[in-house]
């Protein structure tokens, strides 16, 4: 892929022409292999199950390690409840995003996470406070309609969660284009790999409460 410089003389280039898109990317992060998770028994506080709610200021899509959109506002919605040994610990099951720009200006980026198609939280190891692990089922689109482009991407995400912070992050660089419209062609192909990362603010719904995840 080019330098960033070459991605926004390309992007001009096909603009001018009427055709092609931004290079975009998204990324939600390929984990930590699941290790001691096997052996815990998980618990949420302060009660289980719990819905939560995270917002986040700053939402970075990259490609190839590349930053080429930012989103400044998303908001997310999570059920975690307590588990034991390896498996899920809860579900991310909305995910909105706003004030997003790239390098040809506002894009759209959709969270396809719903009830009946969640993003699995899977922790593998705990220490400190700290809990790492991986969420799968992650799944985006973005719309570029300066192109008239709009493209999914798809896979696997690291997640940290702080107790001492109560933040979640979100990373990936191994998320999968796929479904990439004609408007596209040139800068985002099937099978790109995209990436995207965040911090997401929990607090409990309703309520001002943090939430917290131990293991033992």
């Amino acid at each position: 892929m080019c330098a960033r410089s070459g991605k926004l003389a390309k992007a001009s280039t096909v603009l001018h022409a009427g055709a092609g898109v931004s290079a975009l990317a998204l990324f939600l992060a390929l984990s930590a292999s699941p290790a001691s998770a096997a052996s815990l028994t998980w618990t949420v506080g302060p009660s289980s199950p719990e819905t939560v709610t995270g917002r986040s200021s700053d939402v970075q899509l990259t490609d190839e390690g590349e930053t080429i959109g930012r989103c400044t506002q998303s908001t997310i919605t999570a059920e975690l409840g307590d588990s034991s040994g390896a498996g899920e610990i809860g579900s991310i099951t909305q995910a909105s995003f706003s004030g997003c720009t790239g390098l040809l200006g506002s894009l759209t980026l959709t969270g396809n996470a719903s009830q009946t198609a969640p993003w699995i939280l899977e922790p593998t190891s705990y220490s400190g406070g700290t809990s790492l692990g991986y969420v799968t089922g992650v799944s985006v689109t973005v719309s570029i309609p300066t192109f008239t482009c709009t493209f999914d991407a798809t896979g696997i995400a690291n997640f940290t969660y702080s107790n001492a912070i109560a933040v979640l992050s979100l990373q990936s660089t191994t998320l999968v284009t796929s479904n990439a419209t004609a408007g596209c062609a040139g800068f985002v192909s099937n099978g790109d790999p995209a990436g995207f990362s965040a911090d997401y603010a929990l607090t409990t719904t309703p309520g001002t409460a943090t939430p917290t995840i131990t293991a033992s």
